[in-house]
């Protein structure tokens, strides 16, 4: 009898799909061609993410017209003040926005299905 290898998994079909930023393509199926209805997790993130922005921009808003009355200051002078008084905080903060960047222009890639 043969000691079977608990390491190696047996060969299986590669499953082809479509980035959402290309055309569609008929040969990978119906999801290529087709997008799916929103599921629930994605409704509640975009109505998060929605509020959320809605308070960030209210705020920023405040800060950067009425700046003599609003006690805080916009994000952005705050993160350069940060990187003035602390050099090694730039990087971080630059990374962070290239990430965020990245993320809004690649939506919804990688993590949902492809759609048209």
């Amino acid at each position: 009898m043969k000691p079977q290898n608990l390491l190696v998994r047996p060969a299986t079909e590669a499953e082809l799909k479509q980035s959402p930023m290309s055309v569609p393509n008929p040969w990978l199926g119906e999801q290529s061609t087709k997008p799916g209805a929103l599921t629930g997790r994605e409704k509640w993130g975009f109505l998060l993410w929605g509020f959320l922005s809605l308070v960030v921009l209210l705020f920023e808003t405040l800060a950067a017209f009425d700046d003599k009355d609003t006690p805080w200051p916009t994000l952005s002078r705050t993160a350069g003040t940060l990187q003035d008084d602390i050099p090694l905080t730039a990087l971080p903060i630059l990374g962070g926005l290239v990430v965020l960047a990245a993320r809004i222009v690649f939506y919804p890639w990688p993590n949902r299905s492809s759609e048209s």
